[in-house]
């Protein structure tokens, strides 16, 4: 009898550790399984403010070994034909893209800075502020998120022009007016517009 239950108490104690093993597996599959999923959805990316800086990086990147040109419509083909080379560019691509024509990017490069903001679809209010950091340098009084006068789109511009509108480096030219002016169709001919200003200086 005795060693029965000897023998029962061992069977029971391998049952027990092996639903304890059994438990513990099925807990680590469950967090490799969570582990992956979270890093499925990191890896899943959406053309954001922090996009536009990147991809005009490397667009300026890919053309800085371009000597002069001898026209701005050529400069506008090498600058475009660049860009189509970067999938950050190609992804923000849409049915609005167009390309800068050379009377656009000649005005927006030589106009005064009012007149064409001015000339922009922006709402009023948005072409106040425009006004205030790009023509005046000065800060806003209200923060665009705050105003409800402001649409989202016209705040995430605004907030990103006055980011990267900083007197002291290469930005203090007429990239951030170029950039404001190509977002009235698309983030891909705003980013396009940035670089092209970038490039202007080579145009003779």
């Amino acid at each position: 009898m005795r060693t029965n239950i000897n023998l029962k108490g061992k069977t029971m104690k391998k049952i027990y550790i092996c639903a304890v093993f059994g438990l513990l597996f099925a807990s680590c599959s469950t967090d490799e399984g969570q582990t992956e999923s979270v890093k499925y959805s990191n890896e899943v990316h959406t053309v954001t403010t922090t996009n536009w800086l990147n991809v005009m990086t490397s667009i300026e990147q890919a053309c800085q070994d371009k000597g002069d040109y001898f026209s701005t419509k050529l400069m506008i083909t090498h600058v475009e034909n660049k860009a189509l080379s970067i999938p950050g560019f190609v992804t923000m691509m849409d049915s609005s893209y167009v390309t800068p024509m050379e009377t656009e990017v000649k005005n927006v490069m030589n106009m005064d800075k009012t007149q064409v903001i001015n000339s922009t679809n922006y709402s009023a209010t948005a072409k106040a502020y425009l006004k205030q950091v790009l023509v005046d340098n000065k800060e806003w009084a209200i923060s665009p998120e705050a105003n409800p006068l402001l649409s989202a789109r016209e705040v995430q511009l605004l907030q990103f022009v006055k980011d990267i509108n900083d007197p002291d480096d290469d930005w203090n030219g007429r990239k951030p007016l170029a950039f404001v002016y190509g977002y009235q169709n698309s983030d891909a001919r705003a980013v396009l517009f940035a670089a092209i200003a970038h490039e202007y200086k080579k145009v003779k």
